[in-house]
């Protein structure tokens, strides 16, 4: 990480990274082998392989240091390493340089989920990353970037695993197009969004039991520098550098420690590849803007925002019981019927995994056997 000035107003952590959904508008085999080449009014998908091939490369390039690269969903990696059995070793000397975001098996949605899948996400992918030893390279944050809409109580689930701060970005009042009959009536009432806004978008987030956690809303969204990411031909540096400097302009109240503004720019919008631009854009930005602005850009992870928070949160307000669920998306009837089909697969899940215990203690099947129906239930 840059050297920051002893006189910074304030830092930008530009966080390099991709939002890899596990099957959108394809398979999940699909988005990792092939992509998708043509979609209407949009980039082409790289292969998830290929942006795992590009990150690791850039990470390894010893000429062209700096770069750094967070993963959110873990079961990429695992495909991955199906193929370069042989790698898991040599990233351990990644460390400092890549970085797991929670380390569950994907990015999970935190209203449709039941619970014990929510958990089992992050304990199956923190489980699977210890094994294949790059348990070093985990960081103890939740980063859902594309939930939409949030649990209020959401903080006594991430006190429980532990983790130490939460990043999202979609609340109630920055859908893409929100009809008119979702604005609130009465015009003294600010929504989630532009509440948000005015007082700081890293607060403490209070749920009922007392739960606290740090917490960071990506006000611009998931993506501030795509087209820094999304361009290969090493030109968009200045481009790049013209985002962050606009980013610091949207006017949002970032966080404050020690009369030191922080911003988090995460730069991961769906499937983005890989580009050491990223890298060149922060160093642009510095000697075009740094000196107006005041605002320091690293390449950094989001982990390092909130341990510099976490230092002395007396300056962060605490919203109790924060209501982000009610995010507009067109399709509120359907999450009736994907919570219950969660819950009736969770529940035959967990019947399936009692069933096995008990057969373990009663039964002579061999230990391979039951290894093997144990692989199957977690898989």
């Amino acid at each position: 990480m840059n050297q920051i000035p002893l006189d910074a107003k304030g830092v930008i952590f530009v966080v390099s990274t991709s939002h890899m959904d596990w099957d959108w508008r394809a398979t999940f085999e699909q988005y990792y082998s092939i992509g998708i080449t043509s979609r209407p009014n949009a980039d082409p998908i790289t292969p998830v392989r290929a942006t795992l091939d590009k990150a690791i490369s850039l990470m390894q390039d010893v000429s062209n240091p700096g770069y750094q690269f967070n993963l959110a969903e873990v079961a990429w990696l695992k495909r991955y390493l199906l193929d370069k059995p042989t790698l898991a070793p040599q990233m351990v000397l990644l460390e400092n340089k890549f970085f797991f975001l929670g380390g569950g098996i994907t990015s999970p949605d935190n209203l449709v989920c039941n619970g014990e899948a929510f958990i089992r996400n992050y304990l199956t992918g923190r489980n699977y990353v210890k094994s294949i030893g790059l348990g070093n390279l985990l960081t103890d944050i939740c980063w859902i970037p594309d939930d939409f809409g949030h649990d209020p109580q959401l903080p006594v689930v991430l006190n429980a695993m532990g983790m130490k701060a939460v990043s999202f970005w979609r609340v109630p009042g920055n859908e893409p197009v929100p009809p008119d009959a979702y604005r609130p009536t009465d015009p003294k009432i600010k929504s989630v969004q532009d509440e948000l806004f005015g007082n700081s978008v890293c607060f403490m987030w209070k749920a009922a039991d007392g739960s606290v956690t740090l917490t960071q809303q990506m006000y611009n969204g998931r993506n501030c520098g795509y087209g820094i990411i999304f361009n290969q031909d090493g030109t968009h540096a200045d481009t790049g550098a013209s985002t962050l400097n606009s980013f610091v302009q949207l006017g949002f109240k970032p966080a404050s420690i020690c009369d030191q503004e922080l911003y988090v720019a995460p730069c991961g919008g769906d499937f983005s590849h890989p580009s050491f631009d990223l890298v060149r854009a922060v160093d642009v930005y510095n000697s075009k803007y740094y000196s107006s602005t005041g605002i320091y850009a690293v390449m950094g992870t989001f982990v390092e925002f909130a341990d510099r928070l976490l230092e002395d949160t007396h300056q962060l307000r605490t919203i109790q019981n924060l209501d982000a669920s009610n995010f507009w998306t067109g399709y509120f009837a359907t999450r009736v019927q994907l919570k219950i089909n969660q819950q009736r697969t969770v529940n035959q899940l967990m019947a399936a995994e009692s069933l096995v215990t008990l057969l373990n203690a009663v039964s002579n099947l061999s230990v391979p056997v039951f290894t093997a129906l144990t692989q199957q239930i977690e898989t």
